[in-house]
Order: C-alpha cells, then sequence, then structure tokens
C-alpha cells in the first residue's frame, strides 16, 4: 500500500500496477486501516513534511479567520432557525383566528425575536444567544 502526498490518496500495486505518483511512500495495511478508521471519525488525512499520511482536526488547519467565519456562519443558521420555530407568535391561527389563546408576554416575545434578528443578520463570533421568554397565556 502507498500514499502520495501530492494527490493525498492511496495506491495499490494490484490495481495500479506502476501508475503510483513519484512520490509516493509504502505503508503497512494496519497503517491504512487506522487512517480510514481515523477518517470515519472525522479527521482528515494529509500528508506530513515528510509525505508520510497522518490524521488531523480538520479545524486544525483552518486560519483564525476561517474559523470565525464558520462560528458566524453558525450563528447565523441557529438565529435563523430560532426565528423560524417562533414565527407562530407573530402569525394568528389561520383556522379559527377568534380562538386564538393571547400571548400575555407578547413583548418578551418582540425583544427575543429582535436579538435573533440582530444575530441572523451581523453574527460575530461572541454573539450571545437571548433566552427563549416562556408561553404565558390568559
Amino acid at each position: 500500500m502507498y500514499y502520495a502526498k501530492s494527490t493525498n490518496g492511496f495506491y495499490s500495486r494490484d490495481i495500479h500496477g506502476d501508475n503510483i505518483p513519484a512520490d509516493a511512500v509504502e505503508i503497512t495495511q494496519e497503517r491504512h486501516s487506522e487512517l480510514m478508521a481515523a477518517q470515519g471519525e472525522g479527521l482528515q488525512i494529509i500528508g506530513d513534511k515528510d509525505g508520510y499520511p497522518i490524521a488531523v482536526d480538520p479545524d486544525s488547519l483552518l486560519t483564525l479567520e476561517e474559523l470565525a467565519e464558520r462560528k458566524k456562519a453558525q450563528y447565523k443558521a441557529r438565529a435563523e432557525s430560532l426565528l423560524q420555530a417562533s414565527d407562530w407568535v407573530e402569525v394568528p391561527s389561520v383556522s379559527d383566528p377568534e380562538s386564538d389563546p393571547y400571548l400575555t408576554n407578547k413583548a418578551d416575545f418582540v425583544v427575543y425575536r429582535n436579538a435573533l434578528r440582530k444575530i441572523a443578520v451581523t453574527p460575530t463570533p461572541e454573539s450571545v444567544f437571548p433566552d427563549k421568554p416562556e408561553e404565558v397565556w390568559s
């Protein structure tokens, strides 16, 4: 079994014959199995400085700016999801608007949803999510 850093791929003489990249290094079948198991657990396989395959946490390969952008995207998605989950506060029942119970703390939901909108529009890695108000009906 061989690993080539240039292609980040594994090769076998049985399958690839002589079509193995020049930078390929030989590894054991046991090492290949270990790397495949690590990849299955979310790690990424890369070549080290000598071209040998290692498994690393993908986040360790990102810059601080890339990590911050990822976190902002996650916060934006979470805020949008929470907003969608609380849309019912804004819309009366279509089937029978007259029978809707009255939400007595609607103002708390307005504050909550405005805070979520702010995060959805301008997320930062330091964004703090508001606590969802308790539903209080009269």
